[in-house]
This record gives C-alpha cells, structure tokens and sequence, in this order.
C-alpha cells in the first residue's frame, strides 16, 4: 500500500484538517456506530477503515481501559503508514496506553523499531520521547547531550536532525547558561539547515537577526533611555522545555504591538486552554503554560498542540497564525 509523504510538518496538517472527525451517536453508517458501541472488545474494528476511523476506534478502547488492544491498533497503523502525519496521533495514541498499561512494552517497541534497518523520522520521534521520558530528571547534563547525539547520528538522514540540534541549542541556553555551545550548536544549525524555521529561531533566541524600529519606542521624558531592538516579521520561536514537566515557555516574536491569542488544543481536536493578550507591545514576548486546562485541573502526559494568532493593532490589521506541537511527560 502506498504511503503518505509528509510535506507540512503534522501538527500542521493536523490543524489545516480540523483533527480526526468526532464520531457521535447520530453517525448513520455501521461502520461509524462501531466505533462508539464497540468499545469492550475488537469485534467491530475494521482493518480496512481510514486511519481517522482506527484511531478514534483506539481512543474509545482506552476510555475502557481496553489499552492492550488501543495499542496494537495504532501499532499496525504506525507500521503501515510511517511517513503520514496521522501517525503521529498514533505514537502519541500508543505511548499513552502503554504508559497506563505497562510502560515496558512501549520501551521494547521503541527498541525494536531502533534495530530496524529502516530509519524512520517517526520512529526517532519515539526514541526521542521514550529519551525524555527515562532520562529527564536526571542531573547528568552530559548524558542528556549523549542521548540526544546518538539519536542525531543515526537519524543523520532525516529531518529529525534539526530537531535535536534545535533541542540541543536550547538545553545549552537555557539549563547549562553556556553561551558558547549554544553559538556553536545554532551555528551547526545554520551550516546544515540555513534556511530552517530552527536556525532563525536560535538566533533570535540568541539576540541576533533583529533590527531598530522605525520609530523609537521611548517615552518622550527618557530621551537618554537605550531604544529596545524589535523583530523583523512575525515568528513562533517554539516551546522550551520541550518535552515538559510541569510548565513551559512559549516565546514569540511581534514586530508591531498586537492583539494574541494562543489556544492549546489536546490530539482529539478539544480546546484545552486559552489565552489572550490585548494591546501587547512589539517585541520578544512570551507565555507560560504550567499544564492546566482552562478549568484549572491538571491535564494528562500526551501530545498536544498550540495555535498562536497576532493580529497587530497599527492599522494594516496584519495577521500571522502558526501551530506547533508539544509534548507533556510525567
């Protein structure tokens, strides 16, 4: 069976088609009934439905606490389908399961996809999270380092690459305060993905690529006071820790004073948690999500997902709208 190839990143593709369909009692197919009536056991999953249908299958089995059979689901799905966007609904799917169920089993899958002479980018996201998950507490910066390069060396093939080097950039910046590694790696970055949403990031992160505004941002009585550098353009610069526990930053970049709003979605589509600032002043900013939904109870580990909307208050009603992924681990 052909494959699906990814050409925006998931997250993306994830939000652009309003998430896997949600399924209801007034669903008019058998096939779609079964998947809200059938939640005991497997006698109504299908092999041959869409990938939405097995995955929205799988979510019903784990309300059950069916998370064996949740697994194998999004297992097959993963195995047939590597390179689509709705697998990683499915590792995220089966790292949930095996977390309430046994959390060997996931790490004996990551291991054995490891081994496998096919190197998947999905398949070094899992090594990735299973990294995170058995190593985040610990005190051992240079372990962090080195589970993050064996990954990058045997991904060196794919795209994974940027995104440990960009983890890399931000462990250095942020945890070890070493400036100099955090130059060096954003450099590497620069060499291997010049044009990458990553490089620029970093070097934003590391003050650079910026430029005076137009007009000085100062107040009229503090002529003496140093003109505070803006953005260029619009920019997501990401989540940090990522993967977190219990809170991470948000950062972005306005080159105008503008209206945000930032909306945290879970993997079904469901609004988790918003937040909106009004009126907020051009420049670096950024928020803080401390892992509570909109309710204030603690939300659960998984994947979940961020919409950020500027629209800037100058009058050319300039809009950018960007989504991202992170990821909640306990």
């Amino acid at each position: 069976m052909s494959q699906n190839k990814i050409k925006i990143t998931p997250e993306e593709e994830m939000f652009n088609n309003k998430f896997p369909p949600q399924v209801t009692s007034s669903a008019n197919t058998t096939e779609q009934m079964s998947l809200v009536t059938s939640t005991n056991d497997k006698s109504g999953y299908n092999e041959s439905w869409q990938i939405e249908w097995k995955l929205l299958y799988a979510r019903n089995l784990m309300r059950v606490k069916k998370y064996n059979q949740a697994a194998k689901i999004c297992e097959s799905v993963i195995t047939e389908f590597p390179d689509s966007a709705r697998s990683y609904l499915a590792l995220d799917l089966l790292w949930q399961s095996r977390k309430n169920d046994d959390k060997t089993l996931f790490k004996q899958y990551v291991d054995n996809k490891a081994k496998s002479k096919v190197k998947k980018q999905l398949y070094g996201v899992a090594e990735l999270m299973l990294a995170f998950s058995e190593r985040a507490n610990t005190a051992d910066s240079k372990e962090r380092v080195a589970v993050l390069d064996v990954i990058g060396e045997k991904y060196k093939d794919t795209p994974l690459v940027e995104h440990v080097l960009f983890q890399k950039f931000m462990f250095y910046l942020y945890e070890e305060n070493n400036i100099e590694l955090a130059k060096t790696t954003s450099a590497e970055l620069g060499k291997l993905f010049p044009e990458s949403e990553s490089y620029y990031a970093s070097q934003r992160h590391l003050g650079n690529d910026v430029v005076k505004p137009t007009e000085p941002l100062l107040a009229k009585n503090a002529p003496n006071e140093e003109i505070t550098e803006i953005p260029k353009t619009y920019e997501l610069l990401g989540n940090y820790p990522n993967p977190f526990n219990p809170s991470t930053t948000i950062k972005y970049a306005l080159p105008y004073s503008s209206n945000v709003e930032l909306t945290i979605y879970d993997i079904t589509g469901k609004v988790v948690k918003v937040f909106s600032e009004s009126g907020q002043s051009a420049g670096y900013q950024n928020i803080v999500w401390n892992g509570n939904s909109q309710q204030g109870s603690q939300v659960s580990s998984g994947v979940y997902l961020y919409r950020f909307k500027a629209t800037s208050i100058d009058g050319s009603n300039k809009v950018f709208e960007k989504t991202a992924k992170l990821l909640l681990l306990k």
